[in-house]
């Protein structure tokens, strides 16, 4: 499917004037033409797609997951020269981002904060619609030119390692422009907040983006007077965007705050309009909320997951894929303007808490639990500040005859870490306790005050 960048600005600024109906005809259409195309070309979908008949509609197609799609890769892929072996090389050995699989293909993996990293396989027009899109629905009300880093000075509060498609994106941006570190800076986001702030405090960025735990957290650090820059825009993606987080960065930094929600599975999902609200990219995403069991939740009512599909990836398409975000879509009218349904997103929401007077953010200890998970057996946890400089650990176990080991092997790494952010004095408690249910739906809080 080849696509220059004009014929993507085109098709995007197509979709911007369309009526609901319009959209959800082009969406239908869009479909069909990916599952004809995946069923004949992907070996997996093939055998997924043979009882789905003429005439079907989306609920009749089968739902993947990570499971499903991976337990064989190359069986996903609908170039026969992709192969897991060829992407797991390229990955290892290629070192610089800009560069492509066979000349023609980006690579990049999810962050493996919830699992482990997934490969995913882009071409060229998934990559310019995704990048149209963001040019002209999420930055359109913007001074573009706060995006060139030879220009204004840029900060990107990342995953500032490996092929994580934030800092791919991020070294990619690098390439393009032909700007140096002087220009734009990735701050690692598993750095204590102090050393971030120290960072941000000697770069003084124009421009500031990156996840929104990370960046409120920063906001409350410039407003207890520890840091302090003046950004002109912030833009937010990868996570939840809360609207106190939200209040807290308005608050701080007096400047727009956009907003992305994104993955590396599903693209550009949804963007935040002038009005603060999220828009589902409908023309070329869809986005379906579901209840546990897997059937469609009602307009208005919070899900227990979402199915993605990517109108736009035909090298590795993802069809009715599962994640478990809970979500809460809406067809109500917009004070924008836009056509497109709203979205609120309650999962894949990280965060900070305060410990002795500090800040300390919680998705490196979700690194960390990734892999205490495998060592120690851990099915679920928790993290509950009991008190200022307080922490309780609460754990579910695969032998229960381990529990006592797993609580304690958690606490001292946790501990270090926390020791390591410079606040030694915190204390860290294991507990035989049961987990507290989120009573608020979505998944279960691994961090609770």
């Amino acid at each position: 499917m080849e696509m220059d960048s004009k014929k993507a600005a085109e098709l995007v600024s197509m979709g911007n004037n369309l009526s609901s109906e319009e959209i959800a005809s082009l969406q239908e259409e869009r479909l069909k033409t990916l599952v004809e195309f995946a069923r004949t070309h992907s070996k997996f979908y093939s055998k997924l797609y043979q009882g789905l008949k003429e005439p079907y509609s989306l609920r009749d197609i089968p739902v993947t997951d990570k499971k499903s799609l991976t337990q064989d890769m190359d069986l996903w892929f609908t170039d026969p020269e992709v192969t897991a072996a060829s992407v797991e090389k390229f990955l290892d050995e290629n070192t610089n981002p800009a560069a492509k699989l066979l000349d023609k293909y980006s690579v990049l993996t999810t962050s493996g904060t919830s699992g482990h990293p997934m490969p995913m396989v882009r071409d060229e027009s998934h990559d310019r619609i995704h990048g149209a899109l963001t040019a002209m629905r999420l930055l359109g009300s913007v001074d573009t030119e706060l995006l060139n880093p030879l220009k204004n000075k840029i900060a990107a509060v990342i995953f500032a390692s490996g092929k994580v498609s934030s800092y791919t994106s991020f070294k990619k941006m690098l390439k393009a422009y032909g700007a140096t570190e002087a220009q734009a800076i990735a701050v690692s986001i598993q750095d204590p907040v102090s050393i971030m702030t120290a960072k941000l405090n000697a770069f003084q960025p124009q421009t500031l983006t990156g996840y929104p735990s990370a960046l409120a957290a920063l906001a409350n650090e410039q407003l207890q007077g520890r840091l302090h820059i003046s950004p002109l825009v912030i833009a937010c993606s990868a996570e939840t965007l809360t609207r106190e987080m939200y209040n807290v960065m308005r608050k701080a930094f007096s400047c727009p705050v956009l907003n992305n929600y994104c993955s590396t599975e599903g693209g550009e999902i949804a963007m935040s309009c002038p009005e603060g609200y999220m828009h589902i990219n409908s023309d070329w995403i869809i986005v379906e909320p579901i209840d546990e069991n897997g059937a469609p939740v009602p307009d208005g009512q919070l899900s227990k997951g979402v199915l993605i599909t990517d109108l736009t990836n035909f090298i590795q398409p993802v069809i009715r894929y599962r994640v478990d975000d809970a979500v809460r879509v809406s067809h109500e009218p917009c004070p924008c303007g836009r056509k497109f349904p709203t979205i609120e997103i309650v999962g894949r929401m990280g965060g900070s808490f305060t410990l002795d007077g500090k800040q300390v953010l919680t998705i490196p200890l979700l690194t960390i639990m990734e892999e205490e998970e495998a060592i120690c057996g851990i099915i679920n946890y928790q993290f509950i500040q009991t008190g200022p400089d307080t922490l309780e650990f609460r754990a579910e176990v695969i032998d229960p005859s381990r529990k006592a080991f797993a609580l304690q092997h958690v606490c001292d790494r946790v501990y270090k870490y926390i020791s390591d952010c410079g606040i030694p004095a915190a204390i860290l408690r294991p507990s035989d306790q049961p987990l507290i249910p989120n009573t608020k739906g979505g998944k279960m809080q691994h961090f609770v005050a």
